[in-house]
């Protein structure tokens, strides 16, 4: 089915918003999002998307996700509809189908920007417990990165190289935690748990997985770290 009948719970969205969520599995999972030649009807809101009417948040979104599946704009879709609370419903429902279907191209089609924006998702909204504590394992996981990434690019970007070892890392106390030991095993120990738990936690619980992943592919102190790292049996 692919006509604007499967868009029925959304009789009230705009209709390039209607064609979008009508499209059928086939279209979602072989088709790339192409280049949008549109035009923001209201460029003076800024980047904040959420200002924008619905038309010019699709716009930004096509924007966003040029030459990924289609199934990853509808995503992104259904999370602007969710947040919106527009057919709230009725995107929930979508988008746990969504999820249940095509979990495996999201994982790998999504930004870790979306991926993050899934995981709050989970979070607000998840069917479960235990997809709705993955969720915000998470958000909280990137946001973390995030804060302390920005701190140290405007603020303390010193380079962190192998010549830095556990002894000469100026010691601190937080409350009884101590600084990341160079042997130490405290990340590969973390992930080890997650994977002994993410195994019953769905969508949400991959999600997690693929965060954490990424942000060890990406340059976050997960990589900087496990370059540096020498003690055996610990890596990650």
């Amino acid at each position: 089915m692919g006509d604007l009948d499967r868009a029925d719970g959304f009789v009230d969205l705009p209709m390039r918003w209607r064609r979008l969520l009508s499209l059928d599995d086939t279209t979602l999972t072989t088709a790339m999002v192409p280049p949008s030649k549109r035009k923001l009807h209201h460029p003076e809101m800024g980047t904040r998307a959420g200002r924008y009417p619905l038309p010019d948040h699709l716009v930004m979104l096509e924007r966003d996700h040029v030459g990924r599946p289609m199934a990853t704009l509808c995503h992104a879709a259904l999370i602007v509809l969710i947040r919106r609370e527009r057919g709230l419903e009725e995107a929930l429902t979508r988008y746990f189908a969504l999820w249940d279907s095509h979990a495996d191209l999201l994982l790998a089609g999504l930004s870790l920007r979306w991926l993050v924006s899934a995981a709050a998702t989970f979070a607000d909204h998840g069917r479960t417990e235990a997809e709705r504590m993955a969720g915000v394992a998470a958000e909280m996981l990137v946001t973390t990165i995030k804060l302390y990434e920005t701190e140290r690019h405007y603020l303390m970007d010193i380079p962190f190289s192998e010549e830095i070892r556990d002894d000469t890392i100026k010691p601190f106390d937080l409350d009884g935690i101590i600084p990341f030991q160079q042997r130490g095993d405290a990340i590969a120990n973390m992930i080890k748990r997650k994977d002994r738990v993410v195994q019953d936690l769905g969508a949400s619980g991959r999600i997690l997985s693929c965060v954490i992943g990424r942000a060890s592919e990406l340059d976050t102190v997960y990589s900087r770290m496990r370059d540096i790292h020498t003690g055996k049996g610990h890596k990650w």
